[in-house]
């Protein structure tokens, strides 16, 4: 796995929940070296934020009876 690849598994991660203290570190090292990693860190990131601030919401009856009779 390259490190730009493993930069975006620990970036994927870190949306979920805390990094451990060790992939964090990992995780900045590559950042500051790697200008496309930071800038997709930052973009998913700011997508997140944008989608926290959506917040839920309930899905059409007719969706849900569509799927199911797909299923």
């Amino acid at each position: 796995m390259s490190g730009c690849e493993r930069a975006l598994d620990l970036i994927g991660l870190r949306l979920d929940g805390p990094l451990s203290p060790e992939e964090q570190r990992e995780l900045d090292a590559h950042l500051e070296q790697c200008p496309a990693c930071r800038a997709a860190a930052r973009e998913l990131e700011e997508l997140e934020g944008a989608l926290v601030q959506l917040g839920e919401c309930d899905p059409p009856p007719q969706l849900v009876s569509g799927v199911m009779e797909r299923v």
